[in-house]
């Protein structure tokens, strides 16, 4: 290419496809960098040589892109051509498929490293759109993309579901919000007796009666209600509670608009609640399709399960630790010289997946002794930094999730060193929690602390340092 204007793209109507054909003969790169409208694509040799660069709208010109490639592709050998793009979201899927459907491979190079090489063939570090599409013509002749295939049909349908169930959970997750905040101004001791959250027949009767004065006005109605709504669950204290804080309120009075904004809220939520429990019983359904969704299910939920297949399927990775770093949890230092800085997580990849398995590692911490008494043995859990601790878990529970999804079965002997951990204790503590109140009441003589081993070798040369500044 000319050593000025370097980048400089025309348009899809202005590539002569006769002109480059003798430039392409041993076979031709077309690296596209996508973009919600407007795509700039790179044509270049097998060796990464940019020969051409050109504009298409998307989709009014991209029929005209597509016979390009099928020009391109009738005048160079057979099977020498290949398509190049980023997986940026959604946007080059429609492309994608069109390129699919002429016969044209592709493959998927990723941001991460268009990103990193920006300064690495022209000395510039700069990145837009025709820059962008040169390096992924220039990192795919280099063998650094991987090639795409169509996902089979059940995964696309669970990732469907998993969509819409996210959607329906930040839509709920938005309602409680208000709701509660509508409860605390209007009627605060409701928050005392009942959970919104957690007690389906609490949305139940503010759906029936939205206000304290109504329930006031109601007693014996309400009651009957709140009965039948908790199958006799809910305590006759608990019942007598909220009548008798919606009698002696000291929240705002309520008008008729607030009562139907109320009112309202408390329906959608329960709707909200059925269509999730709906999308479950889907999911569910479709683990008879999938082998390891129905191994990871079993194991994790089938939210969690769900997620986990659809954004980071353990499938496609040949060891546990390309699973942990796709899904954002393997570490990362910056240091240089006396300076230590702090170990973190890349937190590359979905964030959802992350979410999902942080919640999956709370539960565990309740459910298995082995994972809390390591848990409780981190360096962040006795440096009251608890958070830490639990990313320590789930890095952890990824390696288990990679195995159990090859036909393994959880096991926390295979996971923790046991002998190291007191699990005696810990079992012990577990059962005196869950003892009666009288055995709860008895005080426990103090177990011995343990000193966690380092973790971190950034903290270790911190700690030299820092005793090293102290004594000089």
């Amino acid at each position: 290419m000319k050593t000025k204007r370097t980048y400089q793209a025309s348009r899809v109507q202005q590539v002569q496809v006769a002109e480059l054909l003798p430039l392409l003969v041993a076979g031709c790169i077309v690296a596209l960098d996508v973009a919600k409208q407007r795509f700039v694509v790179a044509l270049a040799t097998m060796a990464g040589e940019v020969v051409k660069l050109f504009r298409f709208d998307h989709p009014t010109e991209t029929m005209a892109f597509v016979r390009v490639v099928e020009a391109l592709r009738a005048g160079v050998d057979e099977g020498k051509v290949v398509a190049a793009m980023e997986p940026t979201g959604t946007y080059g899927d429609a492309v994608r498929i069109q390129l699919m459907r002429a016969g044209v491979p592709v493959q998927m190079v990723s941001p991460k490293r268009t990103h990193d090489s920006q300064e690495l063939f022209d000395g510039v570090r700069s990145l837009h759109d025709p820059k962008s599409a040169v390096l992924v013509a220039k990192l795919c002749a280099m063998g650094l993309s991987t090639p795409w295939s169509a996902p089979p049909p059940t995964r696309v349908r669970l990732r469907a579901l998993v969509d819409l169930r996210q959607h329906e959970q930040r839509h709920e997750e938005m309602s409680f919000g208000r709701l509660e905040g509508v409860l605390v101004r209007h009627w605060p001791e409701f928050g005392q007796w009942m959970d919104v959250r957690e007690q389906r027949s609490a949305l139940r009767l503010l759906s029936a009666y939205p206000s304290p004065a109504r329930v006031a006005q109601a007693p014996e109605e309400v009651t009957l209600l709140l009965r039948r709504a908790s199958r006799s669950q809910l305590s006759a204290q608990a019942v007598a509670g909220v009548i008798a804080g919606a009698c002696a309120t000291v929240g705002v009075p309520m008008v008729p608009e607030e009562e139907q904004f109320v009112r309202t809220l408390a329906m959608q939520l329960s709707a909200a609640s059925q269509s999730t429990d709906a999308l479950d019983e889907q999911m569910r359904e479709m683990a008879k399709e999938d082998e390891v969704f129905a191994r990871l299910s079993s194991w994790m939920g089938v939210y969690t399960a769900a997620v986990i297949v659809t954004r980071v399927d353990p499938r496609q990775y040949t060891s546990a630790r390309q699973l942990e770093k796709a899904c954002g949890l393997n570490l990362r230092e910056k240091s240089s010289g006396e300076k230590a800085g702090r170990i973190t997580i890349t937190k590359r990849g979905s964030g959802l997946v992350r979410q999902v398995l942080y919640l999956f590692a709370l539960r565990m911490l309740k459910e298995s002794a082995a994972v809390r008494a390591w848990y409780k043995r981190r360096r962040g859990y006795t440096e009251e930094s608890k958070q830490r601790a639990v990313v320590a878990v789930m890095r952890k529970l990824v390696r288990a999730l990679f195995h159990v999804a090859r036909g393994g079965v959880f096991d926390a002997s295979k996971l923790f060193d046991l002998r190291r951990l007191e699990l005696e204790a810990e079992q012990a503590a577990t059962q005196g929690a869950a003892a009666t109140p009288e055995a709860a009441a008895t005080p426990k003589a103090p177990t011995a602390r343990t000193t966690p081993r380092p973790i971190a070798r950034g903290r270790k040369r911190a700690r030299v340092s820092s005793a090293a500044h102290a004594s000089a």
